[in-house]
């Protein structure tokens, strides 16, 4: 397969790709009003839609551990599909579940895309420095993880030293 020779879809192939019972799926949790009486086209024309906030991807990516984040950067900014070693962490799948990220997997690779429109969404997002915002934000929660750690360890040791 010759990556350079494949496009990157566009949001609107993904969706119609998808079925309906996941697009209304997709439009519940996007808090679409009104999706169970939309046909398809509609769905799809609504979820495309919903996908496409930026706040939304901004929410998302916040969550992400650094290898999901990273092949997520890669893929949209790259122009084609990317291929990639299959990651350890399934948290990419959070991604391929919600249409901001496709995949195909063999066995020890990916072939990894994210749509157009969901690229272009994201590189304005850069443009706002959304990397080294994310990047601080990763280190804050590091911190906060490690005191709680901390705080767990002292904890037990004095849970232990009343029990003696």
């Amino acid at each position: 397969m010759n990556l350079n020779e494949i496009r990157k879809p566009t949001i609107e192939d993904v969706l119609a790709n998808t079925s309906v019972a996941k697009l209304k799926e997709l439009a519940k949790d996007y808090y679409v009003k009104g999706y169970s009486k939309l046909n398809k086209a509609s769905l799809v024309e609504v979820v495309s839609s919903a996908l496409q906030k930026p706040k939304r991807l901004t929410e998302l990516l916040y969550v992400l551990d650094t290898p999901t984040f990273m092949l997520f950067k890669r893929a949209a900014e790259s122009q084609q599909p990317i291929k990639v070693k299959k990651l350890q962490s399934d948290q990419y799948k959070l991604l391929v579940d919600l249409c901001y990220l496709v995949c195909e997997e063999s066995q020890a690779d990916m072939v990894v895309t994210v749509p157009t429109q969901i690229s272009d969404v994201f590189l304005q997002l850069e443009r706002g420095d959304f990397s080294k915002r994310k990047a601080r934000y990763d280190l804050l929660n590091s911190y906060a993880m490690a005191a709680v750690h901390q705080l767990v360890v002292e904890f037990a040791e004095l849970l232990v030293g009343h029990v003696d």
